[in-house]
């Protein structure tokens, strides 16, 4: 998915699944581009009568360098609303 349309996007997450594989971790391109897509998928209620959906993130270093992301995922279906990911 996303080979065609997203072409640079598709390469980053094909880096990023190689380096998760690297350190012994089962993640594959297949699994981050669906979580990448879900967004733009799930923004798309118009048969329900919904125009828009929202979702707010913030990312924010630490004094130790450490990156920390954050955000609400204010999209269809209501169980992935509330999906904590550490």
């Amino acid at each position: 998915p996303g080979v065609n349309h997203y072409p640079e996007q598709a390469a980053e997450l094909r880096g990023i699944a190689s380096r998760f594989v690297h350190h012994g971790h089962l993640v594959t391109y297949d699994y981050l581009a669906a979580w990448a897509y879900i967004h733009e998928i799930s923004h798309t209620d118009i048969a329900a009568g919904v125009e828009t959906r929202e979702c707010t993130a913030v990312l924010a270093t630490d004094v130790e360098g450490k990156t920390w992301h954050g955000g609400n995922m204010d999209q269809s279906p209501e169980a992935v609303r509330n999906v904590t990911v550490q």
